[in-house]
């Protein structure tokens, strides 16, 4: 137990959470809403079986644009293993979506350190380290944090043991030229009409490709994931280009090992095909494979051949391939740490 932060564990309450045994979390109150819409909060949800190992190591699962923590299978992999989950649905997202809200709308992705740093407080109550798992703009979210929290906060991020993104969101899915005008649009947009509303193309192949009323398995709420996606608005994507930006201009660093995980493939702009279930549909993973090298001193990418843009909702062999690859990387990290701490 971690007692140098003020988060008493004591104080925290849970509840139970929607995905039933085991799951409960707890609801971050954040007050005003800087970007004018009603009170926010973020939700910490935690995988507790009722007899939980002293584990010292946890995940802190971030999800990505028109998605919640619904993965059960990540946290009993995990938690096998000796590891943890926690995850956050951050504000007007999935499960912290609050009526007079746009979902996953701020117009600045420094506004989620907020309660990325509240939630990371909470775990370190009763953990010694904690890893960020997060996915498409959720790795985009965390890989600036980790930045700020490397250059602000050198005691929390002193407990990161290590960072995995799941096809992190680094580049728009355009040429440059293309993307330079996006930006001066949003740019303008931003400091004027926010809140217009992004004519983007629907991403319906990918639900098609996940959800179990289409072509996929899982079985998560289309109220908090809609297949078509939740509407996107210019000044959400002005801060996704600004963050972006910074990656690319390499003035951000996690600080910490970093495991990138994606597909070897892309099929953009396509109606759902046989294709559409063993490639990423949203994303183009060479962009990821460029960029991923600026994130830190040490990243490791792994492509991941047939998998989704989600890994971990891939095909069963494919999602087996990526959870044992996390595992394997996080253990590393750790015994590495831990032979550098005894010596």
């Amino acid at each position: 137990m971690n007692n140098d932060y003020l988060i008493n564990p004591d104080v925290i309450t849970w509840e139970q959470d929607i995905l039933g045994e085991d799951f409960f979390n707890h609801t971050i109150n954040l007050g005003i809403d800087p970007d004018g819409e009603t009170d926010i909060v973020a939700t910490l949800i935690r995988y507790q079986p009722q007899q939980p190992a002293k584990n010292q190591v946890a995940i802190l699962y971030l999800h990505g644009m028109t998605d919640y923590f619904f993965h059960r299978h990540i946290a009993e992999h995990l938690y096998h293993y000796g590891i943890d989950t926690f995850a956050v649905d951050t504000r007007k997202c999935g499960r912290s979506l609050r009526a007079g809200q746009s979902a996953h709308y701020a117009t600045d992705m420094e506004l989620y350190f907020s309660e990325l740093t509240t939630s990371l407080e909470i775990i370190l109550a009763d953990h010694h380290s904690v890893i960020p798992l997060a996915h498409s703009t959720g790795g985009l979210i965390a890989s600036l944090w980790l930045d700020h929290l490397r250059r602000t906060r050198p005691d929390l991020h002193a407990h990161i043991a290590a960072c995995v993104l799941n096809s992190p969101w680094l580049d728009m899915m355009a040429p440059p030229a293309v993307t330079k005008t996006l930006s001066q649009i949003t740019r303008i947009s931003h400091a004027h009409r926010p809140h217009v509303v992004f004519p983007g193309g629907k991403l319906s192949t990918y639900g098609e490709s996940i959800h179990i009323s289409e072509k996929g398995e899982w079985d998560f709420d289309l109220s908090l994931k809609p297949i078509t996606g939740h509407v996107k608005y210019l000044g959400w994507l002005h801060a996704v280009l600004l963050g972006q930006r910074r990656i690319h201009a390499d003035q951000i660093k996690t600080g910490v090992p970093t495991l990138v995980l994606c597909s070897t493939a892309s099929q953009l702009n396509k109606a759902f095909n046989p294709a559409s279930q063993r490639s990423d549909t949203v994303l183009d993973v060479r962009q990821i494979r460029m960029w991923a090298p600026f994130l830190a001193r040490e990243v490791t990418t792994v492509q991941l051949e047939n998998a989704l843009h989600d890994v971990f909702l891939s095909q069963s062999a494919v999602r087996e391939k990526a959870l044992n690859v996390t595992t394997t990387f996080i253990q590393h990290i750790l015994a590495t740490k831990n032979s550098v701490e005894k010596n």
